[in-house]
């Protein structure tokens, strides 16, 4: 089983996924895990365990095309944005999965729109 996780950027956004690749290594230990993200990310990256593969992305045609070229099985975009969803659409995936971060929400929340609260919505 292949797996890719999407994480871009955001230093401390991407360590606090690293118990995620644990997770997926106990879950699928024979699974094979691509991790892509930004190239100034990648020592970080580097020091996870069970990831096989960093997969730096720069937006270049290199990238974009072993993106098709390689079928992952399960892709889990943990960034969740637009820039994350145009990147997805390069891979060649059959399952895909994301955390839903509820930006329209927290936007309505933070300009006092709603007082609804994050918690509540799960």
């Amino acid at each position: 089983m292949k797996i890719l996780v999407i994480r871009l950027s955001s230093l401390g956004d991407i360590i606090l996924t690293e118990p995620i690749i644990q997770i997926l290594k106990n879950r699928f230990p024979e699974c094979e895990i691509s991790y892509l993200t930004k190239g100034i990310f990648e020592p970080i990256v580097k020091m996870f365990h069970n990831v096989d593969h960093i997969i730096q992305w720069n937006d270049t045609g290199q990238t974009k095309k072993y993106l098709k070229e390689v079928h992952f099985d399960l892709v889990l975009d943990l960034h969740k944005k637009l820039s994350t969803t145009i990147v997805r659409s390069y891979a060649n995936y059959s399952e895909f999965s994301s955390y839903d971060k509820k930006h329209f929400l927290r936007w309505l929340i933070v300009k006092k729109l709603s007082k609804q609260s994050i918690n509540s919505t799960i």
